[in-house]
């Protein structure tokens, strides 16, 4: 639905009217500056443009830039794993983008969609894989972050 005021109706033995404020997502279409440009495409709908990185205590905090390169039709949740030395799984944080609030079948052509992730680690080295499955766990893409 696009943003606006609508009304819900119920109709069983007495009829019951509902407002509700729909709130459509603020979409962008400029691209922000990012400490680490990547440019990678994942699947054929998305490009990781870059990223974000920084350190809270026992905590990564990752900022992930996309760029849907159509519509999809189809809903695509994010992984993003670190990697110790010998390439163990150490953390992850996976699922639906922006917090479960903006799924890809909401994407429009050529919109830039930023995300903030969180994995729980201490400072050190590890090596941060991010991509996209499918609804079925497929996946559609991985790609190994530069800095």
């Amino acid at each position: 639905l696009e943003a606006g005021d609508y009304r819900w109706r119920i109709n069983c033995v007495y009829e019951v009217p509902l407002k509700i404020r729909v709130t459509g997502p603020q979409r962008v279409f400029v691209e922000p500056r990012m400490m680490f440009p990547q440019r990678q495409d994942l699947g054929e709908s998305i490009t990781l443009l870059g990223y974000e990185e920084r350190q809270e205590a026992d905590r990564r905090v990752i900022t992930l830039i996309w760029k849907a390169r159509q519509e999809m039709s189809q809903s695509y949740r994010v992984f993003l794993h670190a990697l110790d030395a010998d390439g163990n799984l150490v953390a992850q944080s996976d699922g639906e983008p922006v917090d479960w609030t903006r799924p890809t079948t909401g994407w429009v052509k050529d919109e830039i969609v930023v995300e903030t992730r969180l994995l729980n680690l201490k400072a050190g080295e590890y090596k941060l894989v991010v991509g996209w499955v499918d609804e079925a766990g497929e996946r559609i893409g991985a790609i190994t972050l530069m800095k």
